[in-house]
């Protein structure tokens, strides 16, 4: 069985990194969503490269005093809806309940 996996690098933060990677993990668990989330500096990439599925976006933000949360939200929000659209089009199934 193949493995996928969340990461986050290049944050200037290892906390932040953690805290990243680890709200990936419970919203879009590996065994349930097959691909790959890597988030690499403020490019956040979805990949399955045997389904096709090769995706990189670029999070911008405005400077705030909440920058972490804010990047944190964006992020997860951008996840939301890429793999929503993924699953809209049949490139990636809907998770088992």
């Amino acid at each position: 069985m193949r493995h996928f996996n969340r990461s986050a690098t290049q944050q200037g933060c290892e906390v932040l990194e953690h805290s990243i990677k680890a709200e990936l993990d419970r919203r879009f668990p590996p065994a349930q969503f097959r691909l790959n989330i890597d988030v690499v500096g403020s490019t956040v990439q979805f990949t399955n490269f045997e389904e096709g599925i090769k995706i990189f976006e670029r999070v911008t933000l405005k400077w705030d005093a909440h920058e972490d949360t804010i990047l944190l939200r964006s992020i997860l929000a951008m996840a939301d809806r890429v793999i929503g659209n993924l699953m809209e089009s049949g490139k990636l199934p809907h998770p088992l309940e």
